[in-house]
């Protein structure tokens, strides 16, 4: 299931109810993602020791009368940078997807990644791995204080033959109709 946090409250695909319970982060991507109506049209997915495209000149090779208008009303650039966060449900095994390019977005992934560094490198356990609640923090930005995600750690897991943990497909995933 696909899951978004709007304004603080996160839901999953077609207004589901999102999943209360705390749930095991199997992996996080970085993903580039060119946007044409309102849908993904192409998707580059951050592999290690590859080197990251330019994301200025993917643009700037896209003349801005046919960038589409954001919801500020501004033309929005069709290559976004996007964060990726595979989740499961350990009871059951169900598979939970988050993918936003915002900056709270961005906030929420890169904290959660230096947690789980940062707790690999006390344990010196590369297989440990965070469970957590979908929750939200305040976040400062132009419009005033609003609410971003925030994956809050209430544990952790060493999981042995975590190196054999797949997220979902991605070009299934990616090229999915769900324009959130």
């Amino acid at each position: 299931m696909l899951l978004k946090c709007t304004d603080g409250r996160w839901t999953g695909r077609d207004g589901l109810p999102a999943p209360t319970i705390p749930l095991l982060v199997v992996s996080t991507l970085t993903i580039l993602q060119q946007w044409l109506n309102k849908k993904p049209l192409e998707t580059i997915i951050k592999q290690k020791g590859q080197e990251w495209p330019d994301v200025d000149a993917l643009n700037e090779a896209i003349p801005q009368s046919e960038w589409e208008i954001g919801i500020d009303g501004k033309p929005r650039a069709p290559w976004q940078a996007q964060r990726v966060v595979y989740l499961m449900e350990e009871k059951t095994a169900e598979r939970f997807t988050y993918v936003n390019g915002t900056t709270g977005a961005n906030i929420a992934v890169s904290d959660l990644k230096s947690r789980v560094a940062d707790m690999r490198f006390m344990t010196g356990d590369d297989t440990v791995l965070p469970v957590v609640e979908l929750a939200s923090a305040p976040m400062k930005t132009r419009f005033g204080l609003k609410q971003r995600p925030e994956f809050k750690i209430v544990s952790w897991r060493s999981i042995s033959g975590a190196s054999r943990l797949e997220p979902l497909p991605t070009p299934k995933l990616f090229r999915d109709a769900i324009a959130f």
